[in-house]
């Protein structure tokens, strides 16, 4: 009797192991749940469009909901602080970009650049020196002979990651330069077409247009290497100057999210990123077609422009 009595309890528990695993399996699943993704940009703009373009992609590659949360105010600040309170477990990413990293450089973020893991990198959108096509500064060898007055260069915002390439290619070219800031490229490149500039540091994307009607030349691209939609343009590697600057748009996580969750998550990324939609607002907008890139590569280019924003606004005395 007890052998029965003791196989019957073998029995009950084997079975009761056999529902609960299924439950305890989609626990462990990932994700199992709606992802939320903070940005810091409001409706219409290129980060909006980044995100909301690779959207749909993402659902399906995710198999679940993807939700974009807009957080706007404080140079990124009050999306940086809304991640922060949410769980590190993979269900909250935040899109980041040189606005949120030059205000952490600044002492006025409420997340520092150690308590974020890059996932994918999104876009990548190299800043160009332009000039007027119709005027004397349109080669480069011209801009970094030039030793007459300071030049007028039209940025956006006062410490931006524009603000800094200025600054940066002005000292490694041992040129002058007086900086003029602006709400947006397009008051630049009105400005810069009316003569009240010398020059200004657009991004690609930015100048394309004016570029292709030869209304400005693009001097040179602060890249490391060469784009296709402007073949002809030197980067400064190639003048000897360093100064690499771009406006990148990219996916974290907080610290603390497992590592096989960031993996599965950067997986989806790069592939909604590789779909039809994505590759057309590259190609449309003309960012370089290997803006799309893994975490490997995020990853160290987001802690390196942190670098380059301490170094460049302690020299400007804009650090906390």
């Amino acid at each position: 009797m007890q052998f029965y009595k003791r196989l019957a309890l073998i029995s009950t528990a084997a079975m009761a192991a056999a529902i609960l695993a299924p439950s305890a399996m989609a626990q462990d699943a990932f994700p199992s749940g709606p992802i939320e993704i903070i940005s810091h940009a409001s409706a219409g703009g290129g980060t909006d469009t980044t995100l909301r373009t690779m959207q749909p992609a993402l659902e399906k590659a995710l198999g679940v909901p993807v939700s974009i949360a807009v957080k706007t105010g404080g140079s990124g600040r009050v999306a940086m602080s809304y991640a922060k309170g949410r769980p590190a477990d993979g269900y909250t990413l935040m899109l980041v970009t040189p606005t949120h990293l030059y205000t952490m450089a600044q002492g006025n973020s409420p997340v520092g650049i150690d308590e974020i893991v890059g996932i994918a990198r999104a876009s990548d959108d190299p800043i160009l020196i332009v000039t007027r096509a119709d005027g004397d500064l349109t080669t480069a060898k011209s801009m970094l002979e030039h030793d007459g007055s300071p030049l007028r260069w039209g940025t956006t915002h006062v410490g931006s990651v524009d603000h800094a390439s200025a600054e940066v290619f002005a000292r490694e070219a041992d040129i002058d330069i007086s900086v003029v800031p602006f709400e947006g490229g397009g008051e630049l490149v009105i400005n810069l077409m009316g003569g009240s500039l010398d020059v200004a540091s657009l991004n690609l994307t930015e100048a394309m247009d004016a570029i292709s009607r030869g209304d400005l030349t693009a001097v040179a691209i602060m890249a490391p290497a060469r784009v296709d939609t402007l073949p002809d343009t030197p980067t400064t590697a190639e003048l000897g100057l360093d100064a690499d600057f771009s406006t990148v748009r990219g996916l974290v996580a907080m610290k603390g999210v497992p590592q096989e969750r960031l993996d599965i998550l950067e997986k989806a990324l790069l592939e909604a990123m590789a779909g039809e939609r994505y590759q057309d607002l590259l190609i449309n907008s003309g960012m370089p077609m290997n803006s799309p890139a893994p975490g490997a590569t995020w990853d160290p280019q987001l802690r390196k422009i942190h670098v380059n924003a301490v170094e460049v606004l302690t020299e400007l005395g804009m650090v906390k």
